[in-house]
């Protein structure tokens, strides 16, 4: 039996390495958060090698690593042109900047948020627990009873999670820049952090997981972005230190992720799961079942899909298209019992597109967000492009997992960014145009 999984197992951790260095340590970089999360889904996978009875032919393993040269290419590219641009561009060292006063939020307009989300969070209580006399009655299953259903959410109840959500982009970034510049805590600067909270009960009550990725994504990318353009610190970056710092958040996280998995995922045999077998399961089972999906791929199962429907299907449901965009499940084999119909970041374009189409479609991605990164957010300082990198940076957290290009051009998110934005040009945030040195 052919297992290439060692072989893929020892790329990852190469290409990790040569990400972290050509792209001059750049812990924001794209495609050095996408090695870093292949490879911890591959660990889950060696951890489960007898238990699922693991296999992994060559081809899969040529396929991904083509994939992975066409995250790092478009990259590497993006810097040289901005070298280019910029002579004395380097990633490493920074003019720093002096204009570094804290956000402070209007009284008026900090108080219009905390009511707003405050009543969002009641909205939508109240329609879960007490309006909906059909699922009501369920406790907190109501919420995935509710979730996976054909009704869902109240168009009010989706409404209040909008403005929920809106206020917790604005008030995290004004929270993470006012940490990172050192600004001491007061009891004002407190009810900042009430729209934060309640953006989280929001989340809970609308059983959106996929959701403490995305903050953990807009939370991380703030604050190096922050601490690199105006913390006035002169030392880089450390990896080791933002890993210290993160990784308990990380761990919050998974472990909100886990606790949750009897709630949002009804009469599923997950809540049964120990801790370490759904977590390495749900990391771990994409990476390895692309290889399965492949072996019995057969496109006559989407051949009446329309053009590039699995990879944008926000986008046709944005023109009032709707599409079907699940996977047929497969399992994971072994003594594990589980199955999955996600199959990483490759699958869906590859569906859609084909082999190179892929590919292309992989180098277009990463080479928009590359240089909306090194452009926009680290040259310019750009307001705009911080939240949008911010809010869509899970795209590369959970590209182990599948292509969340699937959801992410939508409406929604469109309006997130848009209103956040303006919001955070009314609290008057300064912006200053950064410069590099050699």
């Amino acid at each position: 039996m052919e297992n290439y999984i060692y072989l893929l197992y020892a790329t990852e951790m190469l290409f990790i390495i040569i990400s972290y260095y050509l792209t001059n340590r750049n812990i924001l970089s794209p495609s050095f958060i996408s090695f870093c999360m292949f490879f911890l889904a591959t660990s889950c996978v060696m951890v489960n090698l007898d238990f699922w009875d693991v296999s992994y032919s060559f081809e899969t393993f040529l396929l991904v690593l083509c994939g992975f040269l066409t995250m790092l290419l478009p990259e590497l590219l993006v810097i040289y042109f901005e070298k280019l641009r910029h002579k004395t561009y380097k990633t490493k060292k920074y003019i720093i900047n002096t204009e570094n006063s804290p956000i402070t939020i209007d009284k008026i307009l900090l108080l219009g948020m905390i009511c707003l989300s405050i009543t969002s969070v009641i909205i939508m209580f109240y329609d879960v627990f007490f309006i909906n006399s059909n699922y009501s009655s369920a406790g907190l299953n109501s919420i995935g009873i509710i979730k996976h259903s054909e009704e869902g959410l109240s168009i009010l109840s989706r409404l209040a999670n909008r403005i929920a959500w809106i206020l917790l982009i604005v008030s995290l970034y004004v929270v993470v820049y006012n940490v990172s510049i050192g600004r001491k805590l007061t009891s004002y600067n407190y009810k900042e952090f009430i729209p934060i909270i309640m953006a989280f009960v929001a989340i809970f009550i609308s059983g959106n997981r996929m959701a403490l990725v995305k903050v953990f994504g807009m939370i991380y990318v703030f604050y190096i972005t922050f601490n690199i353009n105006y913390a006035n610190k002169k030392e880089n970056i450390s990896l080791y230190k933002v890993f210290k710092k993160f990784s308990l958040l990380g761990t919050f996280v998974v472990l909100l992720f886990y606790l949750l998995r009897g709630i949002t995922k009804v009469n599923s045999t997950a809540a049964e799961r120990d801790f370490v077998d759904y977590i390495t399961y749900y990391i771990g089972s994409p990476v390895y079942l692309l290889d399965k999906f492949l072996l019995t791929f057969n496109e006559l199962y989407y051949s009446d899909r329309p053009f590039g429907s699995m990879t944008f299907s926000s986008l046709y449901n944005m023109v009032g298209y709707e599409i079907d965009y699940y996977n047929f499940y497969i399992y994971v084999g072994g003594q594990s019992g589980f199955a999955g119909n996600e199959f990483s970041w490759f699958q869906r374009p590859l569906v859609d597109f084909g082999v190179f189409g892929m590919f292309l479609f992989t180098f277009v991605i990463y080479f928009v967000f590359s240089l909306i990164l090194y452009r926009y957010v680290l040259y310019k300082r750009s307001i705009m492009a911080t939240i949008i990198y911010g809010y869509y940076f899970y795209i590369f957290l959970t590209s182990f997992y599948y292509c969340q290009t699937t959801f992410a051009l939508s409406f929604n998110n469109i309006l997130y960014i848009s209103i956040a934005y303006i919001l955070l040009r009314l609290i008057k945030i300064t912006r200053v145009r950064s410069c590099y040195y050699e």
